[in-house]
């Protein structure tokens, strides 16, 4: 029970936080689907475990916005919806692997995530 004291929750706790631990698993969980990306970087602009399932949500938001655009395009309608269907599947994907605590990397589009900036948003959050 030495571990019920004060000092070593705290150390625990902190070194948690930049590991997705605690409120940073169910923040970045929900911070992969769709506009929730948006909400969550106005919550923990700093908890970098969070911003990094923020970037992917805005980028799954973004293909999402396509995909349905596509859907009403004639031929185009069946590409749309299997594209609707494979971003919201890696967005639960995405979201399980988040509140198991690791980090998530999808191929071709981490690539993306990892050049993609959110200074933009925390900029307008900080004014």
């Amino acid at each position: 029970m030495s571990s019920l004291t004060g000092a070593p929750i705290q150390s625990e706790m902190i070194e948690g936080q930049s590991q997705g631990k605690g409120d940073s698993q169910l923040l970045a969980a929900l911070a992969c689907f769709y506009f929730f990306s948006i909400l969550i970087v106005i919550l923990k602009p700093k908890d970098s475990f969070v911003l990094w399932y923020a970037k992917y949500g805005i980028i799954y938001t973004a293909l999402a916005i396509f995909f349905w655009i596509l859907s009403f395009f004639g031929v185009l309608s069946i590409v749309g919806l299997i594209g609707e269907m494979v971003v919201l599947g890696l967005a639960v994907i995405s979201s399980t692997k988040a509140l198991s605590g690791e980090k998530y990397e999808v191929p071709y589009l981490s690539q993306v995530a990892s050049k993609t900036s959110l200074k933009w948003l925390t900029g307008i959050l900080q004014k």
